[in-house]
């Protein structure tokens, strides 16, 4: 999954070592709760936004915008499974 943000957390990615990056942590489950509101169509900019530091602070965010280049197949279908649990069931399918 790859996303274009305007948001700037580089500086999470440029100081993660590639370890850092493909590493799991016991708390990245797919039970985790990335961010309180789901996506609903009508909150993106709330949503992104919160997505983004969600996935920054785990050292996760080049998985978003392409800088992890290799990632490993684990890793990155964790990525993609938490942020596809963050939106509304009622439009899920469109982004799947």
């Amino acid at each position: 999954m790859r996303i274009n943000s305007s948001h700037n957390f580089n500086h999470v990615s440029k100081t993660s070592t590639e370890s850092e990056v493909f590493k799991l942590e016991v708390s990245d489950n797919l039970g985790m709760m990335l961010v309180s509101v789901p996506l609903n169509g009508t909150n993106w900019l709330s949503w992104s936004r919160a997505v983004c530091r969600s996935l920054g602070a785990k050292s996760k965010f080049g998985f978003l915008t392409g800088e992890c280049v290799k990632p490993w197949i684990k890793a990155d279908c964790m990525v993609a499974s938490c942020i596809l649990s963050t939106i509304s069931k009622d439009i899920v399918q469109a982004y799947m």
